[in-house]
């Protein structure tokens, strides 16, 4: 069946990069609607700048040629993530493989230029990233990331039930000075999402509305796959179920629990079968001030804890893994 993952990998991956390099338009349009409004406050200024932006959209809307008149009405969105954690194990995120040093200070900030379009039965989405993984210590798995994935949901942006989708996400890990590639991981799955909300009186609402004071939302992300490298060893098949739980207490906290289970099968690790199945569990408290939103709206600092436990049939491969500290993220929306 690889043929099979390797032609289905093949064209999902044409159409992602054909859906990135849309989004690579994003920089120009981001910077254009920040100095519309470079305090983003929620008063009669901040309206005015979301006027000119919606202006903008509008006019961007009306000059796109024809062979491009599917991008009207897309949504674009600009984020970077800065954190800085405490890490009780220094390891590459896909590969795994472990630093010199066990225990670490670690950041690994992201720039992320994210596109998305619903359609009439079908919602399109598209991420280009590119990110830097740094240890205090333990430089020898120091790199830099980048990132294209695609996702799309079979809907009609107004049912939130079950959502199925389909996706294809391609990683490329590259020494620090990106003269060495250290690996290429290609991932195609499928899935669905179905979540539940409810508001301060117990009612039940779309999870997707659960965001005013103390309102509950509940969401469910399952999905299975493949994982194709050109390292033998990492081409995998995998399972992976996500659960999270955010209470808003108001609008400047929301905490999150957020418990989730991945399987991996590796067929052929170095001769031999290679099963991992990684336990994990995440607590956040999310924060958004004032002062932050008025720099840069949809911005928040969050404190994180993550724990994860991954139990291998192979010996010495078993893992334990503590990550705690803040970050720091900053979006704006087009």
């Amino acid at each position: 069946m690889e043929w099979l993952y390797n032609r289905v990998a093949g064209g999902l991956r044409r159409v992602a990069i054909a859906c990135a390099l849309a989004s690579l338009c994003a920089p120009a349009l981001c910077a254009t609607a920040w100095a519309a409004d470079p305090a983003g406050r929620k008063d009669s200024g901040s309206r005015k700048g979301e006027d000119k932006a919606s202006d903008l959209r509008k006019s961007l809307d009306d000059d796109l040629p024809g062979a491009l008149g599917w991008l009207r009405g897309s949504r674009l969105e600009i984020t970077a993530t800065i954190p800085l954690t405490y890490n009780t194990l220094a390891t590459r995120p896909d590969s795994e493989s472990g630093g010199g040093a066990k225990v670490d200070f670690h950041s690994n900030p992201e720039f992320a230029l994210k596109w998305s379009k619903q359609f009439d039965h079908v919602r399109i989405s598209a991420t280009a990233a590119t990110g830097v993984d740094r240890y205090r210590q333990a430089h020898d798995v120091d790199m830099n990331v980048g990132v294209l994935s695609l996702k799309a949901y079979l809907t009609d942006g107004k049912s939130h039930i079950v959502t199925p989708y389909a996706s294809y996400t391609s990683t490329r890990e590259m020494a620090r000075d990106y003269r060495d590639l250290y690996g290429i991981y290609n991932e195609a799955a499928i899935g669905f999402v179905t979540g539940i909300g409810f508001d301060e009186k117990g009612k039940r609402i779309s999870s997707d509305d659960a965001t005013e004071d103390r309102n509950w939302a509940i969401d469910l992300d399952v999905k299975g796959g493949r994982r194709m490298s050109d390292y033998r060893p990492a081409v995998a098949s995998f399972v992976v179920a996500d659960l999270t739980a955010t209470y808003t207490l108001n609008k400047y906290w929301a905490f999150t629990a957020n418990p989730n289970l991945r399987v991996r099968f590796h067929e052929n690790y170095h001769d031999e079968f290679r099963r991992d199945v990684r336990l994990g569990m995440g607590l956040k408290a999310a924060w958004t001030p004032d002062w932050l939103t008025k720099i840069v709206p949809k911005s928040e600092i969050n404190f994180v804890a993550n724990y994860f436990n991954t139990i291998s049939n192979i010996p010495g491969k078993s893992t334990r893994n503590w990550e705690i500290g803040p970050t720091l993220v900053l979006s704006r929306k087009l």
